[in-house]
């Protein structure tokens, strides 16, 4: 397990009892993504003003941006503070980063 520098873990009786009932499934949140993606691809994601995003169109627009960050030097465990206002664009940025 990896720690990042100044986060302080979860002690390790309380991890313990998450996973026993099943809280914790220890999956990243992009494979938590994946997972739901699939299971509704067609299907209305979410409403951006006028827009109607399915799941298959924000998985295709998340996986893109997050191949972009790699490109651009984005590491897993990198750290950001995002400043987006409630829309599409946060939602495909804050997805990106988890599947990085």
């Amino acid at each position: 397990m990896t720690t990042l520098e100044g986060v302080v873990p979860f002690p390790p009786e309380f991890a313990a009892r998450y996973r026993e009932k099943g809280y914790w499934e220890d999956a990243t949140m992009g494979h938590f993504f994946d997972e739901i993606v699939s299971k509704s691809l067609e299907r209305v994601a979410f409403l951006s003003g006028d827009e109607r995003v399915t799941y298959r169109q924000l998985a295709q627009k998340v996986d893109r941006l997050a191949l972009h960050l790699l490109k651009l030097g984005v590491q897993p465990l990198d750290r950001f503070v995002m400043q987006l206002p409630n829309g599409a664009e946060f939602v495909y940025l804050y997805f990106a980063l988890q599947k990085v």
